[in-house]
This record gives structure tokens, C-alpha cells and sequence, in this order.
């Protein structure tokens, strides 16, 4: 859809920039290159903050241990990790307590990874899903099915887990159980979507 339509019929003024301030009282805001715009009502979407989180930092994110839950970089880092997954490596996932951005989407992210491996002849890698939630938070019929049936013995989908921590260098995954226990994985690949919320 092109949004020319926007402006043709709408009158929508589009403008690209960095967000500066907002003056409330003069209902107006002000860009980073100096240009101000008044308003009747301002929405704004201040895009998403990711915590440090499973003893990870934003620099393992962007160099080690990538969440990539938004483009750029991350995915590319991530995509190059899963490339070099050999057969029978483990590669992890954490999916943090709702709510988080796309629910379904740490779901999806885990049958994309299970259909490349088994494409690409990679079907003796694991795909493990350590999901801090009790339950799958989002059409779950059709990814319980999905993991049971379709990538069956590549994903292995562990929920309610609790007390995650990764070494970003060494890849080691530990986490507690549903039943209490402490359990250890030594990953390939750690892809951690860690806890996040609207910037501030």
C-alpha cells in the first residue's frame, strides 16, 4: 500500500526525524533539526527497551547473545550463528514472562529455526525453547501441534522455567524447573528474547 493517499486525500503531513521534545502546555513538538509541529493529539510510540537480563548486558546482545527482537544487526548476527550450527548442536531459546512484544512471535521464531535445520540436513541439531511462562501464550493448538507433530525430536519446548542464566561466552545455559531442579544445556547458539517495555 503506498501512502500517497495519506497526503491526496487526507491532507496527512508525513515528516522523517529524530523526536526531540514534546511541550505539552503548547501542544506542540520539536524535532532534532530544530522544526516544530503543533498537534490536537499526539500518540507516541517510543519503540521498546530491552533489560539486562540472564547475566547478559546490551553489549552481549549486540556481539555474543542476540535477542534480535528488532532488525538490524542482531538478526544478522543471529542468522550468521544459526548458518554455522553443525549437525547435533543446540541451539536456545528463552522466552520471557508476558507480556512481551509479539506473543506469538518467540513461537514462530523457534519453527522457523527447526524448518531451516531440517532443510538445510541439519535435522540432528535441537532446537530447546525455555519458556518463563506456564503455558504457550499464544495460539497454542497450533504450536503444541506444530512442536509434537511437525518438529517433533528437533524441538524440545521446557515452559514455567525460572532463574535463567547464560554465560555469554561459554554459551552454558542453566535454569530451575518446573519441579525445582537446577538443569545445564551447552549451547551453540543462545538466543535470548529477554525481558522488555516500552521506552522511556
Amino acid at each position: 500500500y503506498s501512502r500517497e493517499a495519506l497526503t491526496r486525500r487526507y491532507g496527512v503531513i508525513s515528516r522523517a526525524g529524530r523526536l526531540a521534545s514534546v511541550d505539552r502546555a503548547a501542544r506542540a513538538i520539536t524535532l532534532s533539526d530544530g522544526s516544530r509541529l503543533a498537534y490536537d493529539r499526539l500518540v507516541l510510540a517510543p519503540g521498546i527497551s530491552f533489560d539486562d537480563a540472564y547475566g547478559l548486558t546490551k553489549t552481549d546482545y549486540d556481539a555474543r547473545t542476540p535477542h534480535a527482537w528488532r532488525g538490524g544487526a542482531q538478526t544478522t548476527l543471529l542468522r550468521q550463528q544459526i548458518s554455522a550450527l553443525q549437525n547435533g548442536d543446540v541451539f536456545v531459546m528463552t522466552i520471557p514472562k508476558a507480556p512481551y512484544r509479539c506473543p506469538p512471535g518467540p513461537y514462530e521464531r523457534a519453527c522457523v529455526v527447526a524448518d531451516h535445520l531440517k532443510s538445510s540436513g541439519r535435522a540432528g541439531c535441537q532446537v530447546v525453547v525455555l519458556d518463563e511462562n506456564p503455558v504457550i501464550q499464544a495460539e497454542r493448538h497450533t504450536f503444541e501441534t506444530a512442536f509434537a507433530g511437525l518438529h517433533a525430536g528437533v524441538i524440545r519446548y521446557i515452559p514455567n522455567v525460572t532463574g535463567i542464566q547464560i554465560d555469554p561466552a561459554s554459551k552454558v545455559v542453566t535454569y530451575v524447573d518446573a519441579v525445582g531442579s537446577t538443569q545445564v544445556i551447552n549451547a551453540r547458539v543462545v538466543n535470548p528474547i529477554v525481558p522488555h517495555r516500552a521506552a522511556g
